[in-house]
């Protein structure tokens, strides 16, 4: 990962829980789930028997004969098979996570347990423990201190073979969720499109994603008219123009790829709703209208990591801000579309459709 990307949290594989180089352990289980972990087993075991409550309360436990010396127990509580699925496994990891970093833990080993009753039990706990280590880019920027709020994160598992490859996995996938929360969740400032064009490049380059910027005003309004019309009330104000960013990956081999995967994201960084303006305080949140495109650039940082030998993938966000202004476009408007067709406009607040349809047509 670049420097200017989201940092990864260093994972280390660990075979054994007597190592000297954790202060906490962290383990997620469900009800009457039979643990390999014997000695763990006991000491929850005798936990329940002096406090119920803990089968659905997460607690930290002392551990004196590990050197850890303590254990925090995210319990999933009661799951129910007819509503709940392996997730609730992450949400615990996430609440254990967090308790753990309450609890002063800087060194955290993470014990993963099979459940029969799911397959990708250890993968999306995992998975769990690393949402909750992530710290969003505008608190890493204003305290580089806070970049990351462990050490290490140790692993274990009881088949080391497999602790690499959920580890392998799990980091790779955590990556593209760390660049989409990085977009997604930034303020309409730090996020805006031509930040985010700088953001993509900063990640991209020299990789094998290709990228392609249309910012053009004039090359806009040709081409992508619908995109144009939401664009131009933010169009006078240089910090806000829309960029329309395509991401294309092409494996190294193309004569044996058997698959391509078209992706389009809705990048709206900020949604004030236009001249149908949202009122009621309905417009708190609107930076995160952006989270489509935000969710497709992730991914697209996925497949650069795993590098897929016979999966092609071409991707297209359109990066804008529906302002207010003297220049935004009005219901009942009549744009022709890059297509041809003629799109009547209704309703401004539903810019969504205007933002991609010239780029899925393209």
């Amino acid at each position: 990962m670049s420097d200017k990307g989201p940092p990864i949290t260093k994972v280390v594989i660990e075979n054994s829980l007597q190592s000297a180089d954790y202060d906490g352990l962290l383990l997620v289980s469900s009800p009457n789930q039979l643990l390999k972990s014997t000695k763990l087993s006991t000491i929850i075991n005798d936990a329940f028997s002096y406090d119920p409550a803990l089968e659905t309360e997460t607690a930290v436990l002392p551990v004196p004969d590990l050197p850890a010396k303590r254990l925090v127990h995210a319990p999933t509580g009661p799951i129910d098979p007819d509503y709940d699925d392996v997730r609730v496994f992450k949400n615990a990891a996430v609440k254990g996570m967090k308790r753990a970093l309450k609890a002063g833990v800087t060194k955290p080993l993470l014990v993963l347990e099979e459940n029969p009753a799911f397959e990708n039990t250890e993968l999306v706990t995992l998975l769990g423990a690393l949402q909750a280590l992530y710290v969003p880019i505008q608190v890493r920027e204003f305290d580089s201190s806070k970049k990351c709020p462990v050490q290490h994160l140790g692993v274990f598992t009881h088949n080391i073979d497999k602790t690499k490859e959920v580890v392998n996995l799990a980091t790779t996938l955590e990556s593209g969720r760390r660049v989409a929360c990085d977009i997604g969740d930034a303020d309409p400032e730090r996020m805006s499109p031509p930040r985010i064009e700088q953001y993509i490049n900063d990640i991209f380059s020299k990789s094998p994603v290709k990228i392609q910027v249309v910012k053009d005003l004039q090359q806009i309004t040709k081409e992508y008219p619908l995109f144009e019309a939401v664009n131009r009330a933010a169009a006078g104000i240089e910090r806000h123009q829309g960029r329309i960013v395509f991401l294309e990956y092409n494996p190294p081999d193309p004569s044996k790829i058997k698959e391509t995967l078209f992706l389009v994201g809705k990048g709206v960084t900020y949604d004030t709703g236009g001249a149908d303006v949202k009122i009621n305080g309905n417009m708190v949140g609107m930076s995160r209208d952006k989270c489509g495109a935000a969710a497709v650039i992730g991914f697209l940082q996925i497949v650069k990591l795993l590098q897929p030998k016979q999966v092609r993938v071409v991707a297209g966000v359109g990066l804008v801000r529906n302002s207010i202004g003297p220049d935004s476009y009005v219901a009942d408007e009549v744009i022709t579309a890059r297509s041809g067709a003629r799109v009547r406009v209704v309703n401004s607040d539903a810019e969504g459709r205007m933002v991609m349809a010239d780029v899925l047509c393209k």
